[in-house]
């Protein structure tokens, strides 16, 4: 895995006729990455939910309208409990949780449902989060996947699972950097460029090593948030909008974006 830390704080340089759906900046018009309505509050990204203190010193942040805003923060605390739920039932424990919260108890009914049947209640709440986590990501990175003409808001697909469910080549795959050679750029000024990086390499045929090949790969790096509790990544390929994600490195998730009809 290559990750970049401290790497989230670059200026956005895109295009001014976006900058309202992409740069929390108090006293300008800003519009919601969710709903699209004009707000005045901003969204980070993570929540501080999903992290430990003492927090990082700076968040990246995007706008976000305090209905929005405020309306994700129940099911966040019911995600974060059913990861460490989860991670002490399997002896890697994150946090103790706190069951006089009514999200916690959710959270503990459906955990206990799960150990039960192996199925989760109410995974809607734990995708829900993970969608607004990947808007928030593609917002700050890539300058797309805000509200708008060009992105609805809705994925076209959702991939979560928790690390024990996951085989070690399941692992490895997902915890590799991205290669972009192929695929588009995304906007000019975007800060996902501080995380592409350019590997030059020469190939030798086996038979014939004086026979060599000059090999250009665009990769892109993991932006790491808070070290063991929070890393992402998000790309454009194939005119899809990816974004994965990696919560105390026990809940992996992919969510793809396609351009709305």
């Amino acid at each position: 895995m290559c990750s970049e830390r401290n790497g989230f704080f670059k200026i956005y340089n895109g295009p001014e006729e976006i900058r309202p759906h992409i740069v929390f900046e108090r006293g300008t018009l800003m519009y919601c990455v969710y709903c699209g309505g004009v707000c005045d509050t901003r969204e980070h990204a993570p929540s501080k939910t999903f992290l430990t203190r003492p927090f990082p010193s700076e968040l990246p942040v995007v706008p976000a309208c305090s209905k929005c805003n405020n309306g994700f923060s129940q099911d966040e605390l019911f995600t974060k409990t059913i990861i460490a739920l989860y991670s002490d039932y399997s002896k890697s424990k994150i946090y103790d949780c706190d069951y006089s919260r009514k999200e916690n108890r959710e959270a503990l009914s459906s955990f206990q449902t799960f150990l039960a049947t192996g199925r989760f209640e109410d995974v809607e709440r734990i995708e829900r989060i993970i969608v607004k986590l990947a808007i928030c990501h593609a917002v700050y990175e890539l300058s797309e996947g805000y509200k708008s003409v060009r992105w609805n808001g809705y994925p076209n697909r959702i991939w979560w699972k928790f690390k024990p469910q996951m085989t070690k080549d399941e692992i490895n795959d997902f915890d590799s950097f991205e290669d972009l050679s192929d695929s588009l750029l995304p906007e000019v000024g975007s800060r996902v460029y501080d995380k592409l990086r350019v590997l030059e390499m020469v190939l030798r045929q086996v038979d014939d090593p004086e026979q060599k090949t000059p090999v250009r790969q665009v990769v892109l790096l993991w932006s790491e948030i808070q070290e063991g509790n929070y890393r992402y990544m998000c790309f454009i390929k194939d005119d899809s909008l990816i974004v994965k994600i990696v919560i105390h490195e026990f809940l992996y998730a992919t969510v793809i974006f396609t351009p709305s009809e």
